[in-house]
């Protein structure tokens, strides 16, 4: 619930600080996921080694693909990244854990922030325009602008846009 909603308040705000601050209102103010995030926020790491050795001195014992030390993960370098797209996922896959959820996750944030024409190149291009999928009955790839347009058809169906 809270990257969902981290996730759809970035199309709205210019900081993912302030998108993940959103997101926090979505989830109980007193559980143990929101105190991590709430900590995270609180830490000014310079790099993804220190965000690491913050986290583990935090959460010692506590499994490195674990919801929450995910999230610390996506929260430190998305402030680390400092809104610079190859920097965020770098520094977020750089940190271990289930890397490449946390990468795409930061990826999203970000790039809902800083909007398509705003992400460099280098990571869209080699996709040409399509996405790979594994579901059954369906082709290998679809077009990633048939896809965004069948899903802005459902929001306005279920008048969610």
């Amino acid at each position: 619930m809270f990257m969902a909603a981290t996730i759809a308040a970035a199309f709205t705000v210019d900081d993912p600080i302030e998108a993940l601050q959103i997101g926090l209102t979505e989830i109980s103010k007193d559980c143990l996921f929101a105190e991590g995030v709430r900590w995270a926020l609180e830490q000014s790491p310079t790099d993804y080694q220190e965000a690491f050795d913050l986290t583990w001195k935090r959460y010692a014992g506590m499994f490195n693909g674990s919801a929450i030390t995910n999230a610390l993960h996506v929260v430190m370098r998305l402030k680390i990244g400092n809104k610079d797209f190859t920097r965020t996922i770098g520094e977020t896959v750089a940190i271990s854990g289930d890397n490449d959820c946390t990468g795409a996750t930061a990826g999203s944030i970000l790039g809902a922030i800083i909007g398509k024409e705003n992400i460099p190149k280098h990571w869209i291009r080699p996709f040409q325009g399509r996405m790979h999928i594994y579901l059954n009955q369906l082709p290998e790839y679809l077009e990633i602008e048939d896809v965004c347009r069948r899903l802005e058809a459902l929001a306005h169906r279920f008048n969610l846009g």
